[in-house]
């Protein structure tokens, strides 16, 4: 597997638009589902990107639901403020 530098990846979401383009799929979308697998040695991570996504779906209030526990992070505080709905790894309670 090949690194992809920081700014390659900043390049390319300047370049394509990606952090407007997920936002208008928020805008148009009846919920947030964060898929939050253990990711660097963390349980549950959640990273710069989707937290700002779970943001911007709180504010635009819509329902934010979180595939597994949330992660032990610096953070934690901001996204519990936005009240996901933890689904502990089961789809079917989604409603």
């Amino acid at each position: 597997r090949t690194e992809v530098s920081t700014s390659e990846k900043a390049a390319d979401k300047i370049k394509y638009d990606l952090i407007r383009g997920y936002f208008e799929k928020i805008k148009h979308s009846d919920a947030v589902l964060v898929v939050n697998p253990e990711k660097r040695g963390i349980k549950g991570y959640i990273g710069g990107n989707t937290l700002i996504e779970m943001g911007f779906g709180y504010v635009l209030n819509k329902k934010i639901y979180v595939l597994y526990p949330l992660p032990d992070l610096s953070y934690r505080a901001e996204i519990e403020a936005m009240q996901p709905i933890v689904l502990d790894g089961d789809l079917a309670l989604m409603n």
